[in-house]
């Protein structure tokens, strides 16, 4: 009897255990971006996992925002450009569009590389975009745009989000961060990881 309580007994904890690590690894699996999500950009299919070895800057938007997608973009783009030749082998922007219904793979590709041509364009079903806005932390709102051609717009988060070369969430910047504070960051972090 007392044998059957002790057996009943270890395995109770050997299923907390388990179930205790299978929470952890999912977890931490999640924080680290780990699953391959494809997004579609106008030379292939592209993921997070594609820069492995790169210091990622993500930024969700639309191509038709008014005003704060093309400033963060900027700011992004001239920090890429005061890069070295050799620090800019190292990092690259990801522009992810949560708007596919408008912005096709082919002109987030024209309008991403307008800022700099190491900024990727990509988009996705809406549901894929949202999946992977979530493992950011990164939101987003539709609302209506009464009286407007487009006929409907966004609230959105302003964060550009890092992921390390390893493929681990970083941190973020804010969006309204300079170009000075961009290339601060992206430097302190070649640093960091031994890229340079």
């Amino acid at each position: 009897m007392h044998k059957d309580r002790a057996s009943s007994g270890a395995l109770i904890y050997v299923v907390i255990g388990v179930v205790a690590v299978v929470i952890l690894y999912g977890f931490f699996h999640f924080a680290g971006v780990r699953d391959r999500v494809v997004l579609e950009s106008a030379d292939g299919p592209v993921s997070i996992e594609d820069f492995r070895g790169k210091i990622l800057l993500v930024f969700f938007g639309y191509a038709s925002c008014p005003v704060e997608c093309p400033a963060v973009l900027l700011n992004m783009g001239d920090a890429f450009s005061e890069l070295t030749e050799e620090e800019l082998k190292l990092v690259n922007g990801l522009f992810i569009s949560f708007d596919p219904k408008r912005d096709s793979p082919e002109k987030l590709k024209e309008y991403a590389s307008y800022f700099h041509p190491n900024i990727v364009g990509a988009t996705a079903r809406e549901d894929v975009v949202r999946e992977l806005a979530k493992r950011f932390n990164a939101y987003y709102v539709k609302t209506a745009e009464e009286g407007s051609e487009l006929g409907y717009n966004y609230s959105h988060s302003l964060f550009i989000h890092v992921v390390a070369p390893d493929g681990t969430t970083a941190g973020t910047l804010s969006g309204r961060a300079t170009p000075e504070e961009i290339v601060a960051a992206l430097r302190k972090m070649i640093k960091q990881y031994g890229l340079g």
